[in-house]
């Protein structure tokens, strides 16, 4: 019985094959006129700095690269996670910056070098 077990693990064996996965994704992200643009994308940048001394905001261009690919409601959705994710990051940061200002503060004895307490021992 385990004999013909085993054949029949090889046997699966020779017949199992590993197919291989292939994927890519890359985000890019620019702020500025792309190296040797064509005319639509100068007349593109163009637009966005006019519409930056209008409004004062800043253009970002994000390219998406995906392959296989995906809808642009599948990768809209997948940047919007991302960019809540950035959010949530920079919060905790702005959040700890904040606490250390206030101990900085509060209580400076703790941010105070350590060579004064080498120099008098």
């Amino acid at each position: 019985m385990a004999t013909h077990q085993n054949n029949q693990n090889n046997q699966n064996n020779r017949n199992t094959r590993l197919i291989p996965v292939n994927y890519d994704a890359d985000i890019t992200l620019r702020h500025g006129v792309p190296p040797q643009p064509s005319l639509g994308q100068r007349m593109a940048w163009f637009l966005r700095k006019l519409a930056t001394r209008f409004d004062g905001k800043q253009a970002v261009v994000i390219e998406c690269s995906v392959d296989p690919c995906l809808s642009r409601d599948k990768i809209g959705d997948c940047l919007m996670l991302g960019f809540r994710e950035a959010r949530r990051l920079m919060a905790d940061e702005a959040k700890a910056k904040a606490i250390e200002h206030i101990m900085q503060r509060e209580h400076p004895a703790l941010y105070q070098s350590n060579t004064t307490n080498r120099t008098e021992s």
